[in-house]
């Protein structure tokens, strides 16, 4: 166990300096405001290190385990060895979500520089619903894009990944025959993205931690007990404050889960604002 440890550490170590290299913060720049961006970020990434390592070692070690029987024969028959193959199929894909959520969020901790252009919600979100399109067919459930378009400043590229999030993670929690609604509108001076789904819902006791890394819920809000990297959540809330917005969430058991992202008519270059606010009804 401590090998495994030491392994998903080195693992994790590798992931964030890759990141951090690829950014251009490799190491502290002489300049002021560059040097407390990268030492705030490491000060961030020290604090849930061991957290990500933790979740490695399940599924390296499921992939250790499974490995094992092929090799010295204890998965026998071809049924035995096919199920072994679909495991370590299934948990190299979890490794690969891990991964590339800690290599987003790695970045994104650096308060990367925002590529603003005028930009229309509705269309981003019937974007989004093209691309989660085989997905929804597949579970069954109906997926659709609704209300006015809305024209803002921000990086669309951003809104993209949030709502990717937050749509895979709605189609996870609704059973077949429900909804995912995507919708897009003004409130005052922000505008919104609402993604509301006819799904399992959220327990209160878990509404405030929703956005913590790392943080999943035993049910995963999943119909099928897919579970996610703990991370997308956390990679949401980080691009709204970027963005110079928020994100709540409404959600009732048996009913379903509404997250709506709220943003300024024009994003910040860089912006550090309140964390989001969560509501359970």
């Amino acid at each position: 166990q401590q090998r495994q440890a030491r392994r998903a550490e080195q693992v994790v170590r590798h992931v964030v300096l890759q990141a951090r290299r690829e950014r251009g913060c490799a190491h502290l720049s002489p300049a002021p405001e560059a040097a407390y961006g990268c030492q705030a970020a490491d000060v961030r990434q020290r604090e849930f290190l061991a957290d990500v390592a933790h979740e490695l070692r399940t599924p390296v070690t499921a992939i250790e385990g499974f490995a094992a029987a092929l090799e010295d024969g204890t998965a026998r028959s071809d049924e035995d060895r096919t199920e072994a193959a679909e495991f370590i199929r299934l948990e190299a894909a979890r490794l690969r979500e891990l991964v590339r959520d800690l290599q987003e969020l790695t970045w994104l901790d650096l308060d990367p520089p925002l590529r603003i252009e005028l930009s229309d919600l509705g269309e981003l979100c019937r974007e989004a619903v093209a691309r989660q399109a085989v997905n929804a067919d597949d579970r069954s459930v109906a997926l659709q894009a609704t209300g006015d378009q809305v024209t803002v400043a921000t990086d669309p590229a951003h809104v993209t990944t949030i709502l990717a999030n937050l749509v895979s993670n709605a189609l996870k929690a609704t059973s077949s025959g429900g909804t995912v609604t995507l919708t897009t509108g003004r409130r005052g001076s922000d505008a919104y993205i609402e993604v509301a789904d006819t799904g399992v819902g959220i327990p209160a006791e878990h509404i405030p931690y929703l956005f913590d890394r790392l943080f999943r819920i035993d049910t995963a809000r999943s119909r099928t007990g897919e579970a996610g990297s703990g991370l997308g959540l956390s990679i949401v809330k980080r691009l709204a404050i970027l963005l110079g917005g928020r994100v709540t969430v409404k959600s009732t058991v048996g009913s379903g889960t509404t997250f709506t992202v709220f943003l300024p008519a024009m994003a910040p270059a860089r912006s550090r604002v309140a964390t989001p606010v969560a509501v359970s009804e």
